[in-house]
């Protein structure tokens, strides 16, 4: 009887205001661990978050700051995944990746700044030029980053504007290429209307093109963009091509999808963690975790959804332990039952779980920690 009774008090609280004590419910209920139950947390959830104003309106001046990543989301912290990427060479050809902006049809909000929940297109905005980095590195000899607007008092930035180098960080070394994206969310299927820009060689028109993308062929559509992409910069900077080991290697059509939302939703855990304050933009994050969880599953022997998994997770041991820890048997009984196959990947991975573990140790409240 607990969701019973659990829905009940949670009716309660959010009826007399008592905020506070609905959340600390909520988080007891989703400690559980029951997939049966999932929907009804998040339909509380959801209703804790509107009753509190979590989203709306800003009306509060905003700092903007444009964070630089230049290597994959999975590496970034202290497990040592980095050395699972190619060397690149001092002289290697540079190229940034902005995050997209995206144009949606009028809904009364011009002009205003609004938080809101992570939805599909802020989330491919942020994905798409991501993996697009992520696989240039991989495949080829050239440096590559991702810039990434971000709000100082914590969250993601979706700017219905395209982003123009006049909003980038001055940089006396600027990269050879720089790679614009805008969404036009207006029409169905979207549009993605890309610019690759030569800061080095002003004299250069920007190349432009465009290409249809919709979220039911998301997968075809990414790598249509990529290998366009691809052939396009490897001409213009004359590129040499990697062989990128096979753990290694683009995750196949079918988890593609599910692989864009987990680098973003890894990507939200691991700035999560580095915010001074306790406030948190993360939105549903058991949520975020039973997808990755999802994936590193269905990827089998790659290790890219592995290491995106157990590198979230440390980040997530930083910020919220008891979340963290939820997971730690699950993660446990993944390593037993798909390993991977052997090698340095394989190895850091292994090691980075008993990392985890150690650190974290088991729930003090054991598995029955209920209301």
């Amino acid at each position: 009887h607990g969701l019973t009774v659990g829905n009940n008090l949670l009716r309660a609280f959010v009826e007399l205001g008592m905020f506070a004590e609905a959340r600390k419910l909520l988080e007891q209920l989703y400690s559980r661990q029951r997939p049966d139950w999932r929907e009804h947390l998040q339909f509380w959830e959801s209703k804790l978050d509107d009753a509190q104003k979590r989203y709306g309106e800003v009306t509060a001046p905003l700092e903007v700051v444009l964070m630089r990543l230049d290597q994959p989301v999975w590496t970034r912290g202290v497990l040592e995944f980095e050395r699972m990427l190619p060397t690149k060479s001092e002289s290697a050809p540079r190229i940034a990746f902005v995050c997209a902006s995206a144009e949606t049809p009028p809904d009364g909000g011009a002009g205003k700044v609004i938080t809101q929940p992570t939805n599909d297109l802020g989330r491919i905005a942020r994905a798409l030029p991501m993996l697009l980095a992520e696989e240039v590195f991989l495949r080829t000899n050239a440096k590559t980053s991702f810039l990434l607007p971000w709000m100082k008092q914590g969250g993601f930035i979706l700017s219905a504007l395209p982003w123009t180098r006049a909003f980038l960080t001055p940089d006396s070394s600027p990269p050879e290429v720089v790679v614009f994206a805008h969404i036009d969310a207006t029409q169905s299927p979207w549009k993605l209307k890309m610019s690759i820009e030569q800061p080095t060689r002003s004299e250069k028109s920007a190349i432009e093109f465009e290409q249809a993308f919709e979220l039911r062929t998301s997968a075809h559509d990414v790598l249509t963009l990529l290998h366009d992409l691809v052939s396009r910069v490897t001409l213009l900077l004359g590129l040499t091509r990697e062989e990128t080991p096979a753990a290694l290697a683009t995750p196949p059509a079918e988890l593609l999808p599910g692989y864009l939302t987990a680098i973003e939703q890894a990507l939200a855990v691991g700035l999560a963690a580095r915010m001074q304050t306790s406030e948190s933009f993360l939105y549903q994050e058991r949520a975020i975790f039973d997808h990755l969880f999802d994936v590193a599953l269905h990827g089998g022997d790659l290790l890219r959804p592995r290491m995106l998994l157990v590198n979230a997770l440390e980040s997530e041991a930083r910020r919220r332990p008891d979340i963290a820890r939820e997971y730690l048997q699950k993660l446990e009984l993944l390593q037993q039952r798909h390993a991977g196959q052997e090698g340095q990947g394989a190895e850091l991975i292994a090691k980075a779980v008993k990392t985890l573990v150690e650190k974290l140790g088991p729930d003090p409240f054991g598995s029955d920690r209920l209301i």
